[in-house]
């Protein structure tokens, strides 16, 4: 069994630590109780011991043995930490001697033992005996006993010793009574068994000094056959049996078990005799304490009856029925009654019929639900028959089972108070401004101006949460200057932000002040609906802050002047200064006049401003460094009712550089328009050259085609021969020739702008079913599957019907040439709204997003193209400017390694 010792002593924690390993324990010691509880939590692998031990990971820890009067550690508080931390742990306290109450507080607190200070070794086991044996009971431990069989016979000893372990028992051996003597030393042993004839110690003198380490053990002897004077010797030494030679093993198995049985017995009355004595000291320290606790109640009784009889309100108790059993005398003095008539009456007799019913109802509600109610107030009628308005709070009375036996109530006149309430309620409901009253943080009273604000009925308010017509946002805030009223501390109202029945939200100003109200302590709050005085007022502001931050901030210059031909600023913003270059305070001390270039033109401007209420002109004025800056100055006169000019209203706005800029337009305008006219010449000029040059190219292959073809005609005969090759090199390369030249022409018609169409209504299926027909070979030749796929009925389009084709064929061509062998190539055509849309789409090798930005453009091809096919890279761009004469668009969609797809558009149209 594990044992962990805290201990700060060390004398202590190695003394019980040598004695718990006797006991056959793995006891490990610390003197550091800091972080206890986690520490046993976490397996104990961390504690800092000092003494070693056998092995650092073992079984669980089963027992603590705590110190509870280490230095600046609260034992108890340890404990209890221990205790709720949920470990399958006995633990044995250690307090000094006469701390009985420490102690028993411990038991309380879960231990299941404790040792005094000295400690007694023999009370350690007795509480270690305690554990074994409730976790024996539990299953979770097995009771082992040990046996030490001394006898210098070896073969002897060693039959007794495997007979015995056959029998279940732990056996040690040793062959003399020195041996023997120092292994009971060290070790826990329930029996020994000695033969009285060794060398050395003999038996019986080794017991006697067995017994004088530890009595806790059972004895049996073994004598020689016949030597009955030292076996009645022994016994009379306390040998519990003997044996006599040759032993028989079914005697010593007996005999053994005798003995266990006799030890068990005995540690077991040690137990049970602990336990009674726990009990006891218990059950003692219980009743001193109910002793305690029954003076203090006798003593805070005669207090308590002290106090009811001296203070103002009255007191009473009265039974189920409703008889008064006790009452103070201010109670006679307010209901008007001497104390032998009052005990003789019935609570509901000093009032009418209809407070009766209600007193009972109050008292029926008591009795049921068992709480307290408070401030319940009724009319009484004295012995005089004069009415009296009292108010009580009433509480239930139990016996010793819990069991109601009475009840018991102060109560208070309340006549005074409920006039005074009743004027202050007249003078409330008048009230223009919400009136109310809030108790325990609930509203008691309201008048009629505060359910308008509201929107909610007096009974819906009463009883309810005042923060809860708070907005959520306002309600710390309203809390925090409410307790500022309240102490003093400001007289100012505060505003915040209600929540009316509809879910609006209202602005409310209000102010408060402490009260009392039915006695107790409450708050008087008033207030008025001010949203539309603060939606006014921020209106008001938002406006004078937008002209405000408008005038300061805007990058023109504003400002009001005098209208004498002088002038002075009345007032200027910050761009005048950035304008003129001089502060604020300098313009406001200036001549305006100085401020001109030309003087006169303000003389002018003046007059024109007077006649028409306003000018607009542009002006020279020196800045404050002598620099002249142009500025365009907007100028509104101010008049009053009979017309006379109050000041002028003007805007500055400096164009110096706007001016600067406008020549400077002007100037690149011109010289963009010659230029133009000069790149449009030479372009016209390029075309004719390349258009002659083109057709001067073509005159020499016409002839040189038509040799070519009837040369490879004569020679088709023979067309693996050289010859025939040749010949039909010469031709292949004339029509690619002639190809380019077309290219040429074709782009030398756009750059001139000669291009034209020839347009045709066109039978947009035929054509395409057409122009496929035409491809077909030059797929198959590459052995690509050419699909074709076109709705069942298209519309007609007027388009050029050659240029069309040349479209298609160019796209078709592109998306034979960067497809593999062995593709498929699709030709579709959709109608989206008025457009026919004409698809073209390969399985090729794709394009990257930088190629498609630039393959619309003159002369570029992208890698691939201009390594495997000569090429000028006119064809997309002819392509385009040709679909794009017919009104339509070009474009594509394409990934590198997922093929690409062209489309292009021609309007729909006959």
């Amino acid at each position: 069994m594990r044992v962990i010792i805290v201990d700060s002593e060390i004398e202590t924690g190695e003394l019980l630590q040598r004695e718990l390993q006797r006991q056959g324990c793995e006891a490990e010691y610390t003197a550091s109780p800091v972080d206890l509880p986690v520490r046993l939590s976490a397996g104990y692998s961390h504690l800092r011991m000092l003494t070693p031990l056998s092995r650092q990971a073992g079984e669980p820890c089963k027992v603590l043995l705590l110190n509870l009067d280490m230095p600046k550690v609260n034992g108890l508080e340890l404990l209890k930490e221990v205790t709720e931390a949920g470990l399958e742990l006995d633990v044995i306290v250690i307090t000094a001697d006469g701390d009985d109450d420490k102690a028993m507080e411990a038991i309380h607190l879960g231990a299941i033992d404790y040792l005094r200070k000295p400690i007694s070794l023999d009370e350690l086991r007795t509480a270690l005996f305690r554990i074994q044996q409730k976790r024996a009971a539990q299953g979770r431990m097995a009771l082992k006993h040990r046996v030490l069989v001394v006898d210098d016979e070896k073969d002897l000893a060693e039959r007794m010793k495997q007979e015995l372990e056959r029998e279940g028992y732990e056996v040690a051996v040793a062959y003399d009574g020195l041996a023997g003597l120092e292994y009971f030393k060290s070790n826990h042993v329930d029996a020994v068994i000695a033969d009285i004839r060794m060398s050395g110690i003999d038996g019986l003198e080794m017991l006697d000094q067995c017994r004088g380490i530890n009595s806790d053990f059972v004895s049996i002897v073994i004598t020689g056959f016949g030597d009955y004077e030292k076996a009645v010797k022994s016994l009379k030494l306390g040998v519990f049996d003997y044996l006599r030679k040759p032993i028989s093993l079914e005697e010593l198995v007996s005999a053994v078990a005798k003995g266990i049985d006799l030890v068990a017995l005995r540690r077991g009355l040690s137990a049970r005799q602990r336990e009674l004595e726990i009990e006891s000291a218990l059950k003692t320290r219980y009743a001193e304490k109910l002793e305690r606790e029954k003076e203090a109640v006798q003593k805070s009784e005669e207090k308590y009856r002290s106090i009811l009889q001296n203070i103002e309100e009255g007191y009473y108790e009265i039974d189920i029925a409703g008889y008064f059993r006790f009452f103070n005398d201010s109670l006679c003095k307010i209901l008007g009654y001497p104390r032998d008539e009052l005990m003789r009456m019935n609570n509901r007799q000093n009032t009418d019929e209809e407070n009766a019913r209600k007193v009972y109802q109050t008292y029926n509600e008591v009795y049921l639900t068992g709480e307290t109610v408070k401030a319940f107030d009724w009319e009484i009628i004295r012995k005089d028959e004069s009415k009296r308005h009292v108010e009580a709070s009433i509480s239930l009375i139990s016996g010793p089972t819990g069991q109601p036996t009475g009840f018991k109530g102060i109560l208070r006149d309340i006549t005074e108070r409920k006039q005074a309430e009743e004027l202050y309620v007249t003078m409330a409901n008048s009230s223009q401004v919400g009136v109310y009253i809030v108790q325990d943080g609930k509203l008691q009273f309201v008048n009629p101006k505060f359910c308008e604000y509201t929107g909610f009925s007096a009974e819906e308010l009463l009883g309810r949460d005042s923060l809860s017509l708070v907005h959520p946002e306002d309600r710390s805030l309203v809390r925090k200057n409410a307790v500022k009223l309240l102490k003093g501390e400001s007289s100012l109202p505060y505003e915040f932000r209600g929540i009316t029945r509809n879910g609006e939200t209202r602005w409310m100003m209000e102010t408060v002040s402490p009260i009392h109200y039915r006695g107790k302590r409450a708050v008087l709050g008033s207030f008025m609906d001010v949203t539309e005085f603060r939606q006014a007022q921020e209106a008001l502001n938002e406006s004078e802050e937008k002209y405000r931050g408008l005038v300061h901030n805007v990058k023109l210059g504003i400002f009001r002047s005098t209208p004498d031909p002088i002038g002075s600023f009345l007032e200027v913003n910050p761009a005048m200064e950035e304008i003129t270059g001089y502060s604020r305070d300098e313009l406001l001390q200036i001549n305006i006049v100085d401020l001109y270039v030309h003087p006169r033109e303000r003389e002018a401007a003046l007059e024109l401003a007077r006649v028409r209420g306003k000018t607009t002109k542009e002006i020279l004025f020196k800045r404050k460094e002598g620099t002249e800056i142009t500025v365009w100055e907007t100028k509104v006169a101010v008049k009053d009712d009979t017309g006379v000019i109050l000041y002028f209203d003007g805007i500055l706005e400096d164009i110096t550089e706007r001016k600067i800029l406008e020549q400077e337009l002007k100037e690149l305008y011109a010289t963009e328009q010659r230029e133009r006219r000069e790149l449009e010449e030479e372009a016209r000029a390029r075309g004719q050259f390349i258009n002659v040059l083109a057709h001067e190219m073509r005159t020499p292959l016409t002839p040189v085609m038509i040799c070519a073809g009837m040369l490879r005609d004569a020679l088709s005969s023979n067309p693996e021969s050289t010859h025939f090759r040749l010949t039909n090199n010469i031709l292949t390369s004339a029509q690619v020739m002639v190809s380019r030249l077309d290219e040429l022409l074709d782009l030398a018609r756009f750059s001139s702008g000669t291009f034209t169409l020839e347009r045709q209504v066109l039978d947009t299926r035929d054509f395409l079913q057409k122009v496929a027909a035409e491809f077909q070979p030059v797929a198959e030749d590459k052995e690509q599957l050419l699909v074709l796929g076109l709705p069942e009925t298209l519309p007609g389009i007027e388009a050029d019907a050659s240029r069309l084709e040349q479209v298609l064929m160019n796209l078709l061509s592109n998306a034979s040439k960067f497809s593999p062998e062995g593709r498929t190539i699709t030709l579709r055509a959709i109608i989206e709204g008025t457009e026919l849309v004409v698809e073209i789409e390969d399985q090729g090798i794709g394009i990257s997003p930088e190629q498609q930005a630039r393959l619309f453009e003159p002369y570029h091809r992208i890698e691939q193209d201009r390594q495997a096919f000569p090429g000028l890279g006119l064809g997309l761009v002819i392509s385009k400017q040709i679909v794009e004469a017919h009104g339509g668009r070009i474009w594509l969609t394409s990934e590198l390694g997922q093929g690409s797809t062209f489309c292009f558009s021609i309007p729909v149209g006959s």
